[in-house]
């Protein structure tokens, strides 16, 4: 029996389910197939036309783009769901995404007692007393000193100790902001952590405790990782 093209009702109901129920597939075949960067791809992506020889997924805000994805064989009637999730499954591979999504916020024993570890220090810092600073820390007021006489400022007690808070902290925060725009972002994607509270407790963690936090959510989700591949093997 010859097999049947996509019928336009069978087109309709495959643009209607995939636009409302599957808008981030649509995102990834976009990115994988079409290389498209994530930002654009995740644009309100829309298949518009989805027929036997290819389908066109139109994506963008201001200005609306349009990628035609050739089906290579054709897609026959009967096959799109088999077929659009063989799609997904490669493109999420290749884009290095996981199918397990973590959605909760748990820092675990390790990762906790550093982050709060940290923030004592930094707090103990930040209100520490002016004079006793800098007799802890002394290394640093003589490289202060020859940068304030070279702008011409007095070296004074706070001055001195505020600049040394500031060498002392600055550095170390700014390195885990840069961890959260970076290492923890890549684990959100990978990881499909969409929650807003969830997102912003674990970038909290971070500013606060570094690559613990950021290393904790890849653990997790290596771990369930792990267990459903032990499952499926198990099947």
């Amino acid at each position: 029996m010859a097999q049947q093209s996509v019928s336009a009702v069978e087109s309709t109901r495959i643009c209607s389910h995939m636009n409302k129920e599957h808008g981030p597939s649509l995102s990834h075949y976009l990115e994988y197939f079409g290389k498209v960067e994530p930002k654009l791809a995740a644009q309100s992506p829309q298949i518009t036309n989805f027929a036997t020889p290819s389908m066109v997924i139109e994506y963008g805000k201001e200005e609306r783009k349009e990628f035609t994805y050739k089906f290579n064989p054709p897609m026959y009637a009967g096959q799109a769901r088999k077929r659009l999730e063989e799609m997904h499954q490669e493109a999420r591979k290749g884009l290095g995404l996981s199918e397990i999504v973590i959605n909760r916020f748990d820092l675990g024993v390790y990762a906790t007692t550093l982050t709060v570890g940290l923030l004592i220090i930094q707090l103990f810092f930040a209100v520490a007393p002016n004079d006793w600073v800098l007799r802890i820390v002394p290394w640093i007021s003589p490289f202060l000193k020859l940068v304030l006489a070279a702008a011409g400022v007095e070296p004074t007690t706070d001055i001195l100790a505020f600049g040394t808070k500031t060498v002392l902290l600055l550095p170390l925060v700014s390195a885990h902001v840069a961890e959260v725009f970076t290492s923890l972002e890549a684990q959100f994607r990978r990881f499909s952590t969409t929650d807003r509270k969830v997102r912003l407790y674990w970038a909290a963690a971070t500013v606060v405790g570094g690559f613990p936090v950021w290393q904790r959510l890849r653990d997790l989700g290596e771990t369930e990782e792990a267990e459903l591949e032990k499952k499926a093997k198990g099947q």
